[in-house]
């Protein structure tokens, strides 16, 4: 049996084992529009609303009347890059995460890689689970960083804590269907920066410009199905 980092073998469960694969799972959490091309993203904005790549065109070169008319309608659900050093809005001064303390009480009991009743994981190896996790985005990323607020939030005895912008948790009130969500925290903003510092603009009848509208993701709960068995990857 392989330790902790390590894949794990573990027992049979009577559900279906779900990886905890943390790249998947931060996917759902994070997107973040940078100034390189990429291929092989899926938003939210096209599932959820229909956005199409020449709606997006449109949008960044300011002649999106759609997106004026609905800003739903243009690439949103995007964390912004505030210009002052000093704004922790968005991805500035980094992005604030907090675990809820019952999420180990509540998903350990579902990853059952016990041999003969002796433990292999504990709620550390949860946590640190998660943790490289964040950690292989701000390496892959020079503007993309988290900090962990989790113990500051012990202290405030509110779920979800309000230090944190990403609330980690366990539910039992998701889908059938969903083994883990991601419902994000959005906001219109008239002050939405692009990573690569430009500002989404707003060409008007008479040439003019201005600063357009933008579907901001200012925050999100990050959920695990209670009722699933897991296994750590």
């Amino acid at each position: 049996m392989t330790r902790r980092g390590q894949v794990r073998s573990a027992v049979a469960c009577s559900a279906t084992r779900r990886s905890v694969s943390r790249l998947h799972m931060l996917g759902l959490l994070l997107l973040v529009l940078c100034s390189a091309p990429t291929a092989g993203w899926t938003t939210i904005s096209a599932a959820n609303f229909g956005t199409t790549l020449k709606t997006t065109q449109e949008q960044m070169a300011g002649v999106c009347e759609e997106c004026q008319r609905d800003p739903m309608r243009g690439l949103g659900y995007i964390w912004t890059f505030p210009e002052s050093p000093n704004d922790d809005t968005g991805l500035g001064g980094g992005i604030t995460y907090a675990l809820d303390p019952k999420l180990c009480d509540d998903m350990l009991p579902r990853f059952m890689e016990d041999i003969w009743f002796i433990p292999f994981l504990n709620c550390g190896d949860l946590e640190d689970a998660f943790t490289r996790g964040l950690e292989a985005w701000s390496k892959n990323h020079p503007l993309i960083s988290f900090v962990d607020v989790s113990e500051e939030c012990k202290q405030q005895d509110v779920t979800p804590c309000p230090l944190a912008e990403v609330w980690v948790t366990a539910s039992d009130e998701l889908s059938a269907s969903a083994v883990a969500s991601a419902l994000s925290g959005v906001r219109y903003s008239s002050t939405f920066r692009y990573t690569n510092g430009h500002r989404p603009i707003v060409t008007r009848s008479d040439g003019s410009t201005g600063q357009a509208v933008v579907v901001e993701t200012y925050g999100a709960t990050v959920s695990f199905s209670k009722s699933e068995c897991w296994y750590l990857d």
